[in-house]
């Protein structure tokens, strides 16, 4: 489906409307299958900087951070605070960063996830002061200690399977 989208999309450019090219990408984004989501987010946010200024990608940036699945998030949300970074919106960025934090786990020893974290801390020694940077650090710790929690809670749930007896007493 998302390459009929597209095909319809460049249709509307060349022949139509920009405004409904963009429509149309509003509309696949939605539409198609989860894995090609990300793919399809990324060509609308490219649309839209090349009509509309990138000051435009604003909104579509923050709708795929609410569609895309949260292995995806911590990429779109380096990515939009990237552009907001670019623009002088420190805070901008700073608070995209707090709220791509909640989904990547800071105790993966090696991937995607520490990157975004090396990502953030770059950020506040380039940006930020003490304070911001002690919150990046208290983040980091509340999230390490929310994925470790539902670590153990998943072990304990799947170490309780134990059968249960006949004369319906717990043990």
């Amino acid at each position: 489906a998302h390459k009929l989208y597209l095909l319809f999309a460049k249709f509307e450019e060349e022949h139509g409307l920009v405004r409904n090219a963009m429509s149309i990408y509003d509309r696949a984004v939605d539409a198609v299958a989860i894995e090609k989501r990300l793919e399809m987010f990324n060509m609308y946010i490219a649309k839209a900087a090349e009509y509309f200024g990138v000051t435009k990608t604003r909104d579509i940036y923050e709708h795929a951070i609410n569609k895309l699945p949260s292995a995806q998030v911590a990429d779109m949300c380096m990515r939009y605070a990237n552009l907001e970074r670019k623009l002088g919106e420190v805070d901008r960025a700073r608070a995209i960063y707090m709220h791509g934090a909640q989904d990547v786990n800071p105790k993966t020893p090696t991937g995607a996830d520490s990157t975004f974290w090396r990502t953030w801390h770059d950020f506040e020694v380039a940006h930020g002061n003490e304070d911001t940077f002690r919150e990046m650090l208290r983040i980091k710790r509340a999230v390490a200690t929310q994925f470790t929690d539902a670590a153990v809670v998943t072990n304990l749930m799947v170490g309780d399977k134990r059968p249960r007896d006949e004369g319906g007493e717990n043990p």
